[in-house]
């Protein structure tokens, strides 16, 4: 491996190399002092061979420039930049002391639950401001993360490595042109902290992406292993898609059930089930830490603001999503709801409104049916309203009516010759009841004078008739 710089050389003309702080795979670290003796700081350069690559320069260049973008404490400052004779792109950035949290891990185990907590909240400080100013950072990791010292003595994590970071569309970072990198699985994070939908696309990922990279940092922090693990990254890749996260309270005991509920839902497949943002998620976790972490909290919420809280049916919800095999759906299916946790929802918003309007189209074809039906028995029952004239009673069809018969005396016989009835001309409809009882037929008697009269006492009253007949009484000579 050529090394681009040794020590004591100076870069620039303005940096003297001191020691090598860490050699990688892309580039090199080394503590150097400023020639006009101010404080020390760390270069960071590529490798000869990596910069003949315009996927590793394009990567340096972004990180630089991101990483001047984020003003925050937990992000280490750039002071300069430039490129050295030999090409290679390099960046100052001031100079801490400390060790990456995987070389912890390695050397001393598990953390205490509370100072985990800390020192993750105090990572998702700088990513707040990040996803702020559209910034997803992508490569999140032990590795990644610097455990330092304050002037005070109180620990600090720097968050490292902004290389693969992704800048949402129309934010610039002070380029005159547009940096791009290669979407390859080389360059695009470790697979034990990457989220699902960036295995399967990195391009689509926003800030929850990094919130699933927490919950994995946080579950090996205080457990000691990693959630989802394989022999080789096949598995690795297959456990994450498809597998179920190793609940942290199996492997360590007195860890809360209310954090472990934390991780596992920074954990869940589907973006959409994880926390909406960075401060929902540091809010769900500052109680599991020291009173320091009310800070970190106050902080994170200056930049986003946080969510409301979910409904106590909402919050204990966990819903894994599809299983993917080989290439992620084209429409992802609803997830099945957990057997882990219960679950109380209404149906969703467009399904009620379905049933209401089915009911009442229902409501509304029985109402015309009803009506349509009830109008042909009508004109069925009264033919007579077709025509135009009002309907006749079953006992004046039964009987038809008869109109009463008199006998005129000469002087109205004259009189209806002379000028005719009015009234003559119109129908008279009288309408018999069927249920009066027959009266007997009126008895005569022959007086003295042998004329026929009738009994008095067998007329029947006024109103009684005979059925079928109208009653008539008779006076007059008998022949």
């Amino acid at each position: 491996m050529e090394l681009p710089v040794f020590e004591g050389d100076v870069i620039a003309g303005k940096y003297r190399v001191d020691r090598f702080l860490g050699v990688g795979g892309m580039g090199v670290v080394v503590a150097a002092t400023p020639i006009d003796g101010t404080d020390k700081v760390a270069i960071k350069m590529l490798l000869p061979e990596a910069a003949q690559s315009e996927q590793s320069m394009s990567r340096f260049e972004r990180e630089q420039r991101t990483t001047r973008k984020i003003c925050n404490e937990h992000v280490p400052k750039v002071l300069d930049s430039g490129v050295l004779e030999t090409g290679s792109p390099y960046m100052v950035m001031e100079f801490v002391e400390g060790n990456d949290l995987a070389e912890w891990l390695e050397t001393r185990g598990p953390l205490p639950i509370h100072v985990a907590v800390d020192y993750v909240l105090q990572a998702a400080e700088a990513l707040a401001e990040a996803h702020a100013l559209g910034i997803v950072h992508r490569d999140l990791k032990p590795a990644n993360l610097l455990l330092t010292q304050r002037a005070d003595g109180s620990p600090c994590i720097k968050v490292l490595d902004f290389g693969i970071s992704k800048v949402r569309p129309g934010v610039r970072l002070g380029a005159s042109t547009e940096i791009t990198i290669t979407e390859t699985a080389a360059v695009m994070g470790s697979p034990l902290y990457m989220s699902p939908e960036q295995m399967l696309s990195s391009k689509q990922v926003d800030a929850r992406s990094d919130i699933w990279s927490l919950g994995i940092i946080l579950h090996e922090l205080i457990t000691g292993a990693l959630p989802f693990e394989g022999d080789n990254v096949q598995q690795v890749c297959s456990c994450v898609l498809n597998g179920e996260p190793t609940p942290a309270r199996q492997l360590r005991p007195d860890c809360p059930e209310g954090l472990e509920a934390v991780i596992l839902r920074c954990l869940q497949k589907h973006p959409s089930r994880r926390f909406l943002n960075i401060a929902g998620f540091a809010q769900a976790t500052a109680p599991f830490g020291s009173a320091a972490t009310r800070a970190s909290v106050d902080a994170i919420t200056c930049f986003i603001p946080a969510p409301p809280k979910d409904p106590p049916q909402l919050a204990l919800q966990s819903t894994p999503p599809p299983k993917y095999v080989s290439s992620p759906p084209s429409v992802p299916s609803t997830p099945p709801v957990s057997k882990q946790r219960a679950l109380v929802t209404l149906p969703p918003t467009s399904a009620r409104r379905g049933w209401s309007t089915a009911s009442v189209v229902a409501i509304a074809l029985g109402s015309i049916v009803v009506g349509i039906g009830g109008t042909v028995w009508l004109l069925t029952r009264y033919p007579a309203i077709l025509a135009g004239k009002p309907p006749v009673s079953a006992s004046a069809q039964t009987n038809p009516p008869v109109q009463s018969a008199s006998i005129p005396s000469p002087a109205s016989a004259t009189a209806s010759a002379s000028e005719p009835d009015p009234a003559a001309s119109e129908d008279v409809v009288f309408e018999i009841a069927s249920a009066l009882p027959v009266p007997p037929r009126p008895r005569r008697r022959v007086d003295a004078g042998g004329s026929a009269q009738a009994d008095a006492s067998a007329i029947p009253p006024a109103g009684g008739n005979d059925a079928g007949s109208p009653a008539a009484v008779f006076s007059g000579s008998r022949e």
